[in-house]
């Protein structure tokens, strides 16, 4: 008879550490672990399955199957290599365990307890797929269920798809239609025929894939660690490693999809075509955002390939790619139209044109991009642009290589480029007698539009002049406008050729396009407040999530303001003020600092992120401040530590919701300390922030209740001076009414460990201090052993004694005001060192001890 309970599964993270969540309470759990005796019905760990096969036939109805470490195959010993463990919806498959015979066999960690999906059903494999011939086609199904089917914890290899359609695709997991939910999941040294080694996701599959590794996978004739085909997946925190294709696309390949991939890495995979990394091609629309390509090798595009497809990439680094044709980056060809913002290129190198990325018939948008020590053997070594139209905005060209021409960019074949607010410094066309021309661009037969835009230091055969800048040659249209080129004589509306003063364009180690450079405009810059308005492209991409696509791009390419007016310097720019900068860089004058009070007289001030209502702030006005003075439409809420991005002040519908009001009394102490006084006679603006937006826009929901958040509320003053103001918000649970533990010490001067940590603040202070939790909040001190010559004795909550000499108490926060007390004394002495202390082992209160001294 099967087990029924409430069963607590973990869910392990990339590292091995363990996670917890909650089962459905009644649901039948499933035991395999294949040292089990033999005849076991799976109901517990010593009566387990020793075949998983044995557990999925049992559990077909729903449930959870528990693996311990182990080697597992899917046929029962037959040799059936069409034999697969076939996944279940409504089942959750959990490998990881310690299992039959351990101290605690529902011990669960995934690197420790290894757990074996495997096609080699003679287990003779060998190195380089040797032996693989008698291997299982798919060792895991998916095909056909949805997300409630759960594989987690798994090592999945050996799978060798090489038979007739089908069967020759998706050797490690093969998936049509299904949508399962994959896990810490490992997919390794498995091989295909066509269509990815690792795993084959197609024709309406939608999986969701956290925390998995595909490595050392092979595709003879396709792509090498997975395929996604018509189907929607979403990809966390995965990697592609190692991975091998005999044709195009090594590690992934994405088709017909609108896929989403988030924190995933790419790294050393090769393909003997295109798309080392990965591939986006036939009309594929997926997102990737915080992706990383490093070391991938390819014929064309060796760190990814984009084909007739229009992806988004989003602060996504290539890093020492390599091609052996063209783009060792990021190859893009065939009427694509990618979107990418905030790409790092930096020391990739093609065998062909385009060091960092190559454009091909094409129509890409790049903005706030680094293109730093890209090398090509021929033309483009930042980017080589071909018969296509791109428009480049908030973009660096910093140290990049190419033996022939255009160092930093080149132009060509009936190609139409945009260069706005873009910088080129320190990029080189000499290596060949034969072209070595445009250190910064070289334009051949073409059309470049260059306007607000910065070009020094940048190197031909023919020096720093101003062909080594910008290089037209036959056939070619250069339109230079607001921009300042290093001896720069051929007019041209607002250009100068006077020396930008770049803070340190080439860095301490005087090398150009490494981390060490300062590339930003130093006080005094002739390019301050001097370029053209007008020619800043709109925020199509809405960088600032605030509705407007029609605005001009906010952000340079630090993420800074990119709209500042500097005091110091005349306006020689176009445009209502404030004008913008030249370059890539906004030259960004000290905020004016202000007062900010987040729930005016509240103190604290406690946030509940499932209010899903609204967060007041007011930026107080005072005698020497006023706050009818903020441009309301500027204002944005983000936290101090950088973390997530900016919240609009909400107006509504209805609205407006910003009013100029008197609401609040500027308050002076100690970073996030607060008070509960209200007006005082001066006016301040009144603004809220839904509630719903800050808790998703600032990743408030991944903090535990009880830390403290440093908010900032910054924006612009009317005349365009930049301001800025803090405050502070308590999370806590919904409901809890607040709590103060008042923390002291029987000697002066101790350092006491705090946590919950308070974000942008200390962890802890020297005793005696204040914090404020809501009340149920686990609280932990850590006190040192010592202090002036005596010994740490024993924690007391609330004037009660616990156990003797451990440093570390654990507690729940249960009144209005607690007492925490560090005791120290050394036997033998009187007074405030105490008498010698008597053994005590007093249980703490509001919950059990955790162990000394972690």
């Amino acid at each position: 008879m099967h087990a029924s309970k409430t069963i607590t599964f973990l869910v392990v993270a990339a590292s091995g550490v363990l996670l917890t969540g909650l089962a459905t309470q009644g649901q039948t759990v499933w035991y395999v672990d294949d040292d089990a005796p033999a005849g076991g019905d799976g109901s517990t760990w010593a009566t387990a399955y020793d075949d998983l096969q044995d557990a999925l036939g049992a559990a077909a109805g729903g449930g959870e199957i528990r693996v311990a470490t182990g080697t597992y195959r899917p046929d029962g010993g037959s040799g059936d290599r069409v034999a697969t463990f076939q996944l279940i919806s409504g089942v959750a498959i959990h490998g990881g365990y310690a299992g039959y015979g351990a101290p605690d066999p529902d011990e669960r960690d995934v690197v420790v307890y290894e757990t074996i999906l495997t096609g080699d059903l003679d287990g003779n494999d060998g190195p380089d797929f040797a032996n693989y011939d008698e291997n299982s086609y798919h060792v895991v199904t998916g095909s056909g269920v949805d997300s409630t089917a759960v594989l987690d914890g798994f090592t999945i290899r050996a799978g060798y798809a090489d038979g007739a359609a089908e069967d020759a695709k998706g050797g490690g997991i093969y998936n049509v239609g299904g949508s399962p939910t994959i896990a810490n999941c490992t997919i390794t040294c498995n091989s295909a025929e066509h269509n990815a080694g690792g795993m084959t996701s197609r024709l309406g599959a939608h999986p969701t894939l956290t925390n998995c590794a595909f490595r050392n996978n092979a595709g003879v004739n396709g792509p090498g660690g997975m395929v996604i085909y018509q189907g929607d997946p979403t990809l966390t925190n995965c990697v592609f490693s190692e991975n091998t294709s005999g044709g195009h696309s090594g590690g992934l390949s994405i088709a017909d999809s609108g896929a989403v991939l988030t924190g995933c890495a790419f790294d050393a995979n090769e393909a003997d075509g295109d798309g080392g990394g990965a591939s986006i091609w036939l009309g594929a629309t997926p997102t990737l955002t915080d992706c990383m390509f490093t070391g991938n090798l390819g014929a064309n595009g060796g760190g990814l390939r984009i084909n007739a497809a229009s992806p988004t990439l989003r602060n996504c680094t290539f890093t020492c790619n390599t091609s052996t044709g063209r783009a060792a980056g990021l190859y893009i060809d065939n009427s694509s139209s990618p979107t990418v913002i905030d790409g790092k290129f930096i020391s990739n190198a093609a065998g062909g044109g385009g060091g960092g990325v190559y454009v091909h018939d094409s129509s890409p948008t790049l903005v706030n991009c680094s293109f730093l020590g890209n090398t090509t053997m021929w033309g483009g070594g930042g980017v080589d642009h071909d018969n296509s139209a791109a428009i480049l905005s908030n973009c660096l060209f910093s140290g990049n290589q190419a033996d022939r021409d255009g160092g930093g960019l080149r132009n060509k074949v009936d190609g139409h480029v945009a260069l706005v607010n873009c910088t080129f410094s320190g990029n080189t066309a000499m290596g060949h007698p034969v072209g070595g021309s445009g250190g910064g661009v070289y334009n051949w037969d073409s059309t470049a539009r260059v306007a607000n835009c910065i070009f020094w230091g940048n190197q031909d055969l023919g020096g720093t002049d101003e062909s080594a800048q910008i290089h037209n040659t036959t056939g070619g249209t250069v339109s230079v406008s607001y921009s300042c080129v290093q001896e720069w004589s051929s007019g041209g509306m607002g250009n100068i050729n006077d020396d930008p003063l770049m803070i340190d364009a080439n860095g301490p180690d005087g090398t150009p396009g490494t981390e060490d450079d300062d590339l930003r405009l130093a006080g005094g810059s002739p390019c301050i407040d001097a370029a053209n308005n007008s020619s800043v492209p709109a925020d199509t991409e809405d960088l600032d999530d605030d509705g407007d696509i029609l605005e001009p791009v906010p952000f340079d390419l630090g993420w800074a303001a990119r709209f500042v007016d500097d005091p110091d310097t005349t306006d020689t720019g176009s445009g209502t003020p404030p004008i913008v900068d030249m370059g890539a860089y906004e030259f960004q004058v000290a905020p004016v600092v202000i007062a900010a009070d987040i729930k005016p007289g509240s103190c604290p001030n406690l946030f509940n992120r499932n209010s899903h209502g609204m967060l007041p702030a007011a930026l107080v006005g005072t005698s020497n401040f006023d706050a009818t003075t903020i441009d309301i439409a500027t204002v944005r809420l983000s936290r101090a530590d950088g973390i997530g991005g900016g919240v609009a002040a909400f107006e509504g519908p209805p609205g407006p919701h910003s009013v100029f009001e008197d609401v609040a009394t500027p308050f002076e102490g100690e970073p996030c300390e607060c008070h509960d006084l209200g007006s005082d006679g001066v006016i301040d603006l009144s603004v809220n922030f839904k509630a719903d937006n800050v808790v998703e826009v600032l990743e408030l929901e991944a903090l535990p209740p009880g830390v403290l958040v440093e908010l900032v509320v910054s924006g612009n003053l009317l005349d365009g001076y930049p301001f800025t103001a803090s405050d502070c918000i308590r999370l806590v649970p919904p409901g809890a009414p607040p709590g103060l533990v008042e923390v002291s010490s029987t000697v002066p001067d101790v350092w006491i460990d705090a946590y919950p940590l308070d974000l942008q603040l200390d962890d802890g202070g020297f005793a005696d201090f204040e914090r404020s939790y809501p009340q149920s909040t686990m609280v932990t001190y850590t006190a040192s052993r010592t202090a002036d010559g005596v010994r740490f004795a024993y924690w007391e909550i609330d004037g009660e004694p616990q156990v003797r000499g451990q440093t570390t108490i654990d507690f729940e926060v249960a009144g209005e005001v607690m007492e925490a007390t560090a005791v120290y004394r050394n036997p033998g002495f009187e007074g405030i060192q105490g008498t010698p202390v008597e053994p005590i082992e007093v249980q703490p209160i509001g919950g059990p001890m955790q162990p000394a001294n972690r």
